[in-house]
């Protein structure tokens, strides 16, 4: 890659050290996942989150460097916001992911030197994390792609937001190195279980059927790249999401219960990593056969599991429809 995201310089560093200085608790200020040469240990952190460090430097503790990336990501995802108060800014949303990226390489690198976000892509490459959560380092390399372009005007929305998945699913505390060993070991615990569970099937065929939600398909207004249309809701996509739609007035998706049936609640789980207020205002609107929708429920504040109840009504059709100019991205919808 031609150009490299550095972090801020140490004016704002020194700015900070004289600050703490002067109230009486100087502390040395690591620079995101870098390891910085010098000083030894380090005091200020927990026991049992001490930084990872190399003999000759320190580093900013795992715990830290992944809250880091969490509050970058989570500003990354408003800078994206077209109904923020200073519109979308595309610049400052993809400094802001090249800070998650370093921050997430850094947590689970935390021995590796991370100035840029190719640095901290490379290490996510040859640790084999790239191509775990992206499906191969070539589309996770093409997803970050994004982060090295410095022209605004060659910027999107679209790729600053797929990076942005990546990125999300990069800081989940499960993609450790151990868990991911561990998941290896219970993939044959897994399938020893899956033949089991096959033969018992043959013999009760109800006894692990899904419930009937999960073969109801689903229709979305728009899908960004990665995603589809259209699904079922007991079929995840990409980055452990549902759907994914593009940013648009008013996105929506629709669920067909194939006849009419008593609908009487929703549960709706919204994204983990970043981003749940993009789903705010969220309508609930049920229809018969005519497609005729009417509103049910309303959220207007941010939520991570949303269990909507409201008198049992025949319908066909659920929509759940946000009132803003945005992105819908939820991770599961349970129509009961």
């Amino acid at each position: 890659m031609a150009s490299l995201f550095r972090f801020p310089g140490t004016t704002k560093r020194e700015r900070f050290d004289r600050e703490q200085s002067s109230q009486g608790r100087a502390k040395p200020v690591p620079q995101g996942g870098a390891v910085l040469a010098g000083g030894g240990a380090r005091a200020g952190f927990p026991a049992e989150d001490a930084p990872r460090s190399s003999s000759d430097g320190y580093a900013v503790s795992r715990a830290a460097l992944s809250e880091r990336g969490s509050q970058s990501l989570a500003m990354a995802g408003q800078a994206l916001d077209t109904n923020s108060s200073s519109g979308p800014d595309l610049v400052l949303a993809r400094l802001l992911l090249g800070h998650a990226l370093a921050a997430a390489a850094g947590a689970i690198h935390p021995n590796a030197a991370i100035h840029s976000v190719c640095d901290a892509a490379a290490a996510l490459e040859h640790g084999g994390e790239l191509a775990r959560v992206a499906g191969s380092s070539a589309r996770g390399r093409a997803l970050l792609a994004c982060l090295e372009i410095e022209q605004e005007e060659r910027l999107t929305r679209t790729e600053l937001a797929q990076a942005e998945l990546l990125i999300g699913k990069l800081l989940d505390p499960r993609l450790d190195k151990p868990a991911a060993r561990r998941a290896v070991r219970w993939k044959w615990v897994g399938l020893a279980l899956l033949v089991v569970g096959v033969a018992t099937v043959v013999t009760t065929p109800t006894l692990l059927r899904g419930g009937p939600w999960e073969k109801y398909r689903w229709t979305a207004s728009s899908a960004t790249e990665g995603f589809s249309t259209t699904g079922t809701l007991g079929k995840v996509g990409p980055f452990q999401l549902l759907f994914h739609t593009e940013y648009e007035e008013e996105p929506w998706v629709t669920i067909d219960l194939v006849k009419l049936r008593l609908v009487h609640s929703i549960s709706i789980r919204n994204r983990e990593d970043c981003c749940d207020e993009r789903c705010i205002p969220l309508v609930v609107e049920l229809a018969g056969d005519d497609q005729r929708f009417v509103e049910v429920a309303r959220r207007t504040e941010t939520f991570d599991v949303w269990k909507v109840e409201f008198p049992a009504r025949k319908s066909r059709y659920v929509r759940l429809r946000v009132e803003a100019t945005t992105m819908l991205h939820l991770r599961e919808i349970k129509i009961l």
